[in-house]
């Protein structure tokens, strides 16, 4: 989720705060107890909204696993998509795979969507849309180190955390992922973001 920037000391910017999954019932009966769309449950929290179905896991494309520009461009699309079901979901397995251990937002990432309580806490609707790419291009100093520049805007969605419901509204972004290249692969070692003034 993308709120307030704030700045870590390496030059890396984590202001996406995640939740994980509560799986969600599709075929709760009429009986259950409601509060708008979402079902109470038996121990008074409130459980994902009855029509909630998990997403599949966003798949790689094969455009991304060109070790250049262009493979650059769809891995950094990928990532972002891929963040966003694993806020959606709790599941974090593809994630940590592609998140080096050197981007220290990323790994902020991935514990707080483990560290929080897989039966209670939950998001809906979290997904990002590119808008358009700013720059894609290797540092002169590297010859295996993309820069990948992109405006984003995440779409309206909904965290219930510590038994609170909280609505956050579309905000727009400005996003830097650093892609290493190795093994024929990509993955994060920097991921910045801050809220667009446009």
């Amino acid at each position: 989720m993308l709120a307030a920037c704030s700045q870590a000391q390496d030059g890396q910017s984590n202001n996406i705060e995640v939740s994980a999954n509560q799986s969600g019932s599709g075929d709760a009966a009429h009986s259950i107890p409601m509060s708008g769309e979402y079902p109470v449950l038996p121990d008074g929290k409130l459980g994902r909204p009855v029509d909630w179905v998990e997403p599949h896991e966003p798949q790689l494309p094969s455009a991304a696993t060109n070790m250049d520009a262009f493979g650059a461009r769809y891995f950094a699309e990928y990532y972002l998509n891929l963040l966003a079901y694993s806020i959606n979901t709790g599941n974090t397995t593809t994630l940590k795979k592609v998140s080096s251990p050197e981007c220290k937002v990323c790994q902020s990432y991935v514990r707080k969507i483990e560290n929080l309580d897989s039966n209670t806490d939950w998001v809906d609707s979290m997904r990002f849309k590119i808008d358009s790419f700013n720059s894609v291009e290797l540092y002169p100093e590297e010859s295996d180190l993309y820069l990948v520049e992109f405006l984003a805007t995440s779409a309206p969605y909904v965290v219930y955390l510590d038994g609170e419901l909280t609505s956050f509204e579309e905000e727009r972004v400005l996003i830097q992922l650093d892609l290493r290249q190795a093994n024929s692969e990509f993955t994060v070692n920097r991921f910045f973001a801050k809220e667009r003034e446009d």
